[in-house]
């Protein structure tokens, strides 16, 4: 939860942010953690670089991810 609200928070004041599950082995080297110690999330904010390369973005449509299928459609009532 406080991780959302400081995402809320920067979205607010223009800033970017990414919730990101580490990899424990890289996380571990990069923070230089102590052994039993762990990093559950990352939470990473920043500005937008004007120019920078990014991927294009497309949504499937919703009529794609939907199904409105039921456990016992098929089955006959008795």
């Amino acid at each position: 939860m406080p991780a959302l609200s400081m995402v809320f928070e920067a979205q607010e004041l223009g800033i970017n942010t990414a919730i990101i599950t580490p990899e424990m082995d890289a996380i571990s080297k990069l923070l230089k953690l102590r052994k039993g110690d762990s990093v559950p999330l990352v939470v990473a904010f920043g500005y937008e670089k004007k120019g920078a390369f990014q991927n294009k973005r497309e949504r499937k449509p919703l009529k794609e991810l939907v199904s409105y299928e039921t456990f016992l459609e098929g089955e006959k009532n008795e």
